[in-house]
C-alpha cells in the first residue's frame, strides 16, 4: 500500500495521523500522558534498497491538525447521532479501492438489491 498524500491528510480523507495527534496532545495513549505534537510523518518499512521511507508533513503544523481533526470528529458524531441520518449501505467509490473485502457486505444484501445475484424459483 501507498502512502497518503500530505493533501489527503489535510483535507481529512486520509485522517489517521491528525487523529492520532489529537489523542496524543490529550494524554490517552497510556502512559504516556499529554504531549505535544511536533512531527507527524508516514514511515513505511520494505525490504530491498532502500528498506524504508520516512515522509514527514510539512504544511500544516501537527497542533493544528490535532485542532482541526476535534473539530471534523465533534461534527461526524453529532452528524451521525441525529436520529435522522441515515446510514449508508455502501461505500462511497473514492474510498472502495483500499477495500478487498467487506465483512458486512453479505449482511446488506446489496448485491440482492441490485440484481447482481438472483435466488433461485
Amino acid at each position: 500500500a501507498t502512502m497518503p498524500g500530505e493533501k489527503a491528510v489535510t483535507d481529512f480523507r486520509s485522517p489517521q495521523l491528525p487523529l492520532e495527534a489529537l489523542i496524543a496532545s490529550e494524554g490517552h495513549f497510556k502512559g504516556l500522558g499529554t504531549r505535544d505534537v511536533v512531527k507527524l510523518a508516514y514511515i513505511s518499512a520494505r525490504g530491498g534498497d532502500p528498506a524504508g521511507e520516512e515522509r514527514p508533513l510539512e504544511k500544516v503544523a501537527p497542533g493544528e491538525l490535532a485542532k482541526l481533526a476535534r473539530v471534523g470528529l465533534a461534527a461526524l458524531v453529532a452528524r451521525f447521532d441525529a436520529p435522522d441520518t441515515p446510514y449508508a449501505a455502501m461505500r462511497r467509490a473514492a474510498f472502495t479501492s483500499g477495500y478487498k473485502y467487506d465483512d458486512y457486505a453479505h449482511l446488506a444484501r446489496v448485491a440482492e438489491w441490485l440484481g447482481a445475484e438472483g435466488e433461485g424459483e
